[in-house]
């Protein structure tokens, strides 16, 4: 590997992105992360490092959770990161992050709808 390369680390906290429509009872529900498969069909090629933290919908974090998230961006050695989330609460992990001036390029995404149906 080049060491020109990006390295990036992709810490998964949940979020609608992540849950399974299960069409049986209606509701959106986690099971387990989509992320593996999502990059292997986009057919990304970077240094990606896929850690899961949590796997909650956002709604239900809480300041422990976010002060995990930020404990884990400090301490991870990669300078560029992604961050998995859920839309409702996603301002203040933001928030939270951007306050703390870490010295690294880190972009939250979430998604209205899950990526899978059950």
């Amino acid at each position: 590997m080049r060491d020109d390369i990006m390295k990036i680390r992709l810490f998964i906290t949940g979020g609608t992105i992540d849950k399974v429509y299960n069409q049986s009872n209606g509701e959106l529900e986690f099971d387990q992360t989509h992320f593996p498969e999502i990059l292997s069909r986009a057919r990304v090629e970077v240094d990606l490092l896929i850690e899961e933290l949590l796997l909650i919908d956002s709604l239900d974090m809480i300041d422990a959770d976010r002060d995990l998230i930020l404990e884990r961006c400090i301490n991870c050695e990669e300078k560029y990161i992604l961050i998995t989330h859920g839309t409702d609460t996603m301002c203040e992990t933001a928030k939270l992050l951007g306050e703390s001036s870490i010295d690294k390029t880190i972009v939250l995404f979430g998604s209205m709808v899950p990526y899978a149906v059950s």
